[in-house]
């Protein structure tokens, strides 16, 4: 597993790497003539792209350290009762 999580973290250092060749001006949503309306937005594609990259990243950490479906929901009962034991000892 710590082999396919190095591999993903190279991969995505690659594209962040090849992003970095564009330029850093931001995006641009079309603009209308009608009415000459000028909309930009404020992310550039490396920012667009980097949290492309996190999402991806969180995903597969969840998956595979095996945080979804019954397995994740009885670890998230754990962390919940351990939390709530942690609150209970420190109020007392």
């Amino acid at each position: 597993m710590a082999k396919e999580a190095s591999r993903a973290f190279q991969l995505t250092q690659q594209i962040l790497d090849s992003l970095s060749a564009f330029d850093e001006t931001p995006l641009s949503l079309p603009t209308r003539n009608d009415q000459a309306l000028e909309v930009k937005s404020q992310y550039t594609r490396a920012q667009v792209a980097t949290f492309i990259a996190a999402a991806c990243l969180a995903h597969f950490i969840l998956v595979v350290g095996g945080f979804t479906g019954d397995r994740g929901y009885a670890k998230w009962l754990a962390v919940e009762d351990r939390f709530a034991s942690l609150w209970h000892a420190h109020a007392s």
